[in-house]
């Protein structure tokens, strides 16, 4: 005989609609307690990060695969010298314009992202937690100031806005100086439209050959010092040889007037030998 079935679970309670409800309205109007430093709650992405790297932290951590070590070199030394620093380039009033003018927006924008603006898009969290949407407010400006101020500053760098700013200073000054002399009775500059080719282009090459001449020039000076200096020493070798020369000329001048000297004597002692030999042949012979 087969046993009975089981009789069948009773029902769980149904909750109440109007007393759930009813709670969750005592929850809300529950004061929420201020929490200046909580950060505030992570976006998705990030609790989805912080499940990732939980998951992760609870497996077992693996041995990593051991490989050999790439072969380190020294750094080799080159022999080009380092990079001369330049000078900063001090803006002028243009520049300086740019500068406060930048600014001046940059703090107009941002007072617009006021805290009671700030609020208004987040009532919830500005009603339960004021203290942490503030501290995320402040972040959000220190962090937009910082980011602003830095891209504006690359852009300056990059486009060689402040040397730019300050040639077209030079420009104005030199058109305002040009006026003045005009207004007084200067002769009136011609159009540059009205120009012939040959003017134009030597006012094209006219810096570009000034260059060039003083750069030729330099070495024009560099040669003519090694000119003026292997002159000297040649002046100085031929002076050198000069010396020794007449040393030498003297020498032999010597050497024939001892020559000359010896040369009578030379005549008397050949003489004098001749009669000694003679003297010692007779005496020979007597003696025989």
């Amino acid at each position: 005989m087969s046993e009975p079935p089981p009789p069948p679970p009773p029902p769980l309670p149904q909750p109440n609609n109007q007393q759930q409800q009813q709670e969750e309205e005592d929850v809300e109007m529950l004061p929420a307690p201020e929490a200046p430093s909580q950060p505030p709650p992570p976006p998705p992405a990030e609790q989805s990060q912080s499940q990732s790297q939980s998951q992760s932290q609870s497996q077992p951590p693996q041995q990593p695969e051991q490989s050999d070590p790439a072969p380190t070199s020294d750094p080799i030394p080159s022999d080009q010298p380092p990079p001369e620093p330049t000078s900063p380039i001090i803006p002028g009033p243009r520049a300086q314009r740019l500068r406060q003018l930048f600014q001046q927006t940059t703090a107009h924008t941002l007072d617009k992202l006021s805290p009671p603006n700030f609020r208004e898009c987040f009532p919830t969290i500005a009603q339960k937690a004021p203290g942490t949407l503030d501290n995320v407010h402040r972040q959000m400006i220190e962090r937009l100031s910082t980011l602003w101020n830095r891209e504006f500053e690359r852009i300056l760098e990059t486009r060689s806005v402040v040397l730019k700013l300050n040639e077209l200073e030079g420009l104005v000054a030199e058109a305002q100086e040009r006026r003045r002399l005009l207004a007084r009775g200067g002769r009136e500059p011609v159009p540059p439209h009205t120009l012939d080719a040959e003017v134009v282009l030597g006012a094209h090459l006219r810096g570009y050959l000034k260059e060039q001449k003083q750069v030729l020039g330099a070495r024009l000076g560099e040669v003519q010092e090694g000119n003026r200096r292997l002159f000297g020493e040649i002046l100085a070798q031929r002076r050198e040889m000069e010396g020794l020369v007449k040393g030498v000329e003297g020498w032999v001048g010597d050497v024939r007037g001892a020559s000359e000297v010896l040369g009578g004597v030379v005549g008397e002692l050949e003489r004098e030998a001749r009669e000694v030999e003679g003297e010692l042949a007779r005496g020979e012979g007597v003696g025989g």
